[in-house]
């Protein structure tokens, strides 16, 4: 599942309800549930040129990414919070410009 999706007994991704229970996320690829130890939020304002940015969060254990960017097309612009459930661990934030 996708961390805002939840997986059944079956092990199948569903978008309402949780079996692992509230304060718990479940992972599909290992049909567990994995405390949530906090959030991370993103906010950002663009640049003159935002296109060129994008952004993700890795989860360093796995390499899997929990939130990227959505692609930016508003120039000098506040963007929406995004927020996302973490269990605990290791994560990176990597923003970039491909201009440079």
């Amino acid at each position: 599942c996708n961390g805002i999706e939840s997986c059944n007994a079956d092990g199948i991704c569903q978008s309402a309800g949780s079996p692992c229970g509230n304060g718990y996320l479940c992972f599909e690829e290992s049909d567990s549930c994995s405390l949530i130890a906090g959030d991370a939020s993103v906010a950002l304002t663009t640049d003159n040129y935002p296109g060129e940015i994008s952004w993700d969060i890795k989860r360093n254990f796995d390499q899997e990414i929990v939130l990227s960017s959505p692609g930016y097309s508003s120039a000098n612009t506040p963007q929406p919070i995004l927020t996302v459930d973490l269990v605990a661990g290791e994560y990176t934030f990597n923003i970039r410009d491909t201009y440079g």
